[in-house]
């Protein structure tokens, strides 16, 4: 079981922890949204890709 104790914790200390905290939150954030654009984009290569392939099959059955 954890013990709480009560500490004076400086204003300024606190202040600190939250704007880490943000500044963490929007760095995942952005992570995240850089991870979808790039599979968005692996996804419209592997896309094009395919069409290209699909094409020469269709002609190669002609």
């Amino acid at each position: 079981m954890l013990e709480v104790t009560n500490k004076a914790v400086k204003p300024a200390t606190v202040k600190k922890l939250r704007t880490d905290v943000d500044r963490a939150k929007q760095d995942a954030a952005t992570d995240k949204l850089l991870s979808k654009v790039s599979q968005d984009a692996a996804i419209a290569k592997l896309q094009k890709q395919i069409k290209i392939l699909d094409d020469r099959v269709s002609l190669l059955e002609q």
